[in-house]
């Protein structure tokens, strides 16, 4: 499997539970990269065994997540 084809993660400080964990965006790629670009509200999630945490990215948080996507796939992020 090539890195493009991997699912989107990011190391994120959870609002709920106060850790460091991987979260997933709950949109597709390319919603992503057009929230991103717009600077819509990003959410994520991850998974707990007593309940999924979903929350919203907070603006140093989606510049991380927008940098890394744009370089992990070759984006122009001037467009």
């Amino acid at each position: 499997m090539t890195n493009s084809s991997q699912p989107i993660t990011l190391q994120v400080q959870c609002i709920a539970c106060n850790k460091t964990v991987t979260a997933y965006p709950l949109v597709n790629k390319n919603d992503l990269v057009v929230a991103l670009k717009h600077k819509l509200d990003v959410r994520v999630m991850h998974v707990t065994p007593e309940k999924d945490h979903i929350w919203s990215l907070n603006l140093e948080d989606k510049q991380a997540l927008s940098n890394a996507i744009y370089e992990r796939f070759g984006l122009d992020s001037s467009k």
